[in-house]
């Protein structure tokens, strides 16, 4: 199954959830909307909404693609309206549960990888709501219990947030953030990671100490760390197709590394990598012979050849993005469907722009240094040499061989750590003062003989060793 199929298949069992819920909950109707980051296909959803319309309030089923910088996808939670009209605050399903005096856990579900995943979460989260539907049509009916509710939101947010709140106010702008995209992810984030993960994995007790690490806490949250703290069980059976996607989480609620993943990855890396190497080698070495034609030596090119395995290397890096689930499945034929399945939530078309834009600007620039590299050289011909030693210069600087003043033996160089150093060369120096140590474009085997021999004949002063 490819990603765009397996998320037209969440996003229609979404759909469907939502109408079942609206039917067995009493609801009047829903209403399903959707919201994309580019052109509207699944792998470009940002949100998907479904708002089940009762008498007196709404209730709005919330599907977020990501989280807030990647650390959560495909999270299922809800928001509840205790009124009808336009200017009616949303309020996430965590302050409601607490408020009402009620333990909904969990009350924000991420990594739904599959159709009976979003199945299992949406009739959690829906089974807690339906048990408290009465008490959301006796607050939205009563004006004094609705500012109620709305008092104890604005006073649990206060503290954190630093926003002064009163629910009083004519100030119509007073709560812009707190119905801002900003908010609302941060509070998809907060109540889905770290400590809930670990209820979710099992560990009570590292999910109050990770509670205990918030310094300011949401009253919902000060009641779970009591019910963990009185040693208070879960039962998340019902969703129990959620649950396996959690293994790639380690107790304490990080992402465990995976070694069939990095294995996966470490082969490709050097398989593709070895492709792209026999591309960029033989163009490397086609423009290093039409460097050298017409020379009498040519120093420094070959040496640049390394760069184009790196180039390659590099290449295959970016490249295994695009063949991550091909090369796991050659290699891991049981765990791909599930490997997949947590990939395709993980991944979506801004991570495909990134890597396709960082694919093009390595290959570009490879193919570019393949051409450029092998002109980084010395070349000496019949009547002069060209200085083409500068990074990515095509022409150079041609000086005739009565230019040279000398070329001298240097026994021994200073390293960047003021130590004396045993690597022998000769250094040309020209009647301008300039001076080119062979050093660093050659080694002295290469043209100790050769070179200087032909140099010699044209008069010019070799001091050998």
């Amino acid at each position: 199954m490819t990603r765009r199929e397996r998320l037209t298949c969440i996003f229609d069992r979404f759909d469907s959830s939502a109408k079942e819920f609206c039917e067995t909950a009493g609801g009047l109707f829903s209403e399903t909307s959707a919201e994309y980051k580019g052109p509207q296909n699944p792998e470009n959803l940002e949100y998907r909404r479904a708002k089940i319309y009762f008498n007196a309030f709404i209730i709005e089923f919330k599907y977020t693609a990501h989280t807030s910088l990647g650390f959560m996808h495909s999270v299922l939670e809800a928001i509840i309206f205790p009124g009808k009209t336009e200017d009616t605050a949303g309020i996430p399903l965590p302050f409601v549960a607490d408020y009402l005096d009620r333990d909904f856990l969990p009350p924000v579900i991420p990594f739904i990888c599959d159709n009976e995943g979003m199945k299992q979460a949406f009739l959690h989260i829906g089974e807690d709501l339906k048990s408290v539907l009465a008490d959301l049509a006796e607050i939205a009916l009563d004006p004094e219990k609705k500012g109620d509710l709305l008092k104890y939101y604005y006073s649990d947010l206060e503290p954190l947030f630093n926003i002064k709140t009163d629910i009083d106010s004519d100030d119509e702008y007073q709560y812009a953030y707190y119905q801002s995209d900003a908010f609302y992810r941060f509070i998809t984030t907060r109540f889905s990671t770290n400590a809930y993960i670990m209820i979710l994995k099992g560990n009570n007790e590292g999910a109050i100490k990770e509670l205990k690490k918030c310094k300011v806490k949401f009253g919902y949250e000060k009641r779970l760390l009591r019910r963990l703290e009185e040693g208070k069980t879960f039962d998340f059976s019902d969703i129990s197709a959620v649950l396996k996607n959690f293994d790639a989480f380690g107790k304490r609620g990080a992402p465990k590394g995976d070694f069939k993943e990095f294995f996966t990855l470490f082969v490709s890396w050097f398989i593709l990598g070895a492709a792209a190497s026999a591309v960029y080698v033989p163009l490397f070495l086609l423009f290093y012979f039409l460097a050298r034609h017409g020379s009498v030596y040519l120093m420094g090119a070959i040496y640049n050849l390394p760069y184009c395995f790196l180039a390659g290397f590099l290449t295959g890096i970016a490249a295994s993005y695009f063949t991550r689930l091909w090369f796991y499945k050659l290699f891991f034929k049981k765990e791909y469907k599930h490997f997949s399945e947590l990939d395709h939530i993980a991944n979506g078309a801004t991570s495909d722009k990134i890597m396709k834009f960082l694919l093009k600007v390595i290959a570009v620039c490879s193919l570019v240094g393949c051409v450029l590299l092998p002109n980084q050289n010395i070349k000496f011909s019949g009547d002069g040499f060209t200085d083409n030693t500068k990074l990515f210069t095509l022409a150079g600087e041609y000086h005739s061989y009565n230019e040279i003043k000398r070329i001298y033996y240097l026994p021994d160089r200073v390293n960047g750590f003021g130590e004396t150093i045993g690597f022998p060369s000769y250094v040309m120096e020209l009647k301008d003062g300039t001076q080119i140590d062979f050093y660093e474009y050659d080694e002295i085997e290469n043209y100790e003989k050769e070179l200087l021999d032909f140099l010699k004949k044209k008069g010019i002063k070799i001091e050998r060793k």
